[in-house]
């Protein structure tokens, strides 16, 4: 196996990223930022998502009467 010419999975993942960020305008950064989190976030339970709001925009949730289980 030639050494020169190998790459583990973290190495390829991170070129990747950078490839995709460097070739990506700010619309579509915004995007694809939106859609992952949603995706995310459509992961978690009710409780867990409100936790999640709280730790970094409590802002959104602070006051309310919360309509979920």
């Amino acid at each position: 196996m030639n050494r020169e010419n190998t790459k583990d999975r973290d190495e390829i993942q991170a070129e990747y990223i950078e490839w995709f960020i460097d070739g990506a305008n700010r619309s579509e950064l915004e995007e694809c930022v939106r859609m992952q989190m949603q995706n995310d976030l459509e992961m978690l339970e009710d409780k867990e998502l409100v936790k999640e709001v709280k730790v970094y925009a409590p802002h959104i949730v602070e006051n309310l009467t919360l309509l979920i289980s």
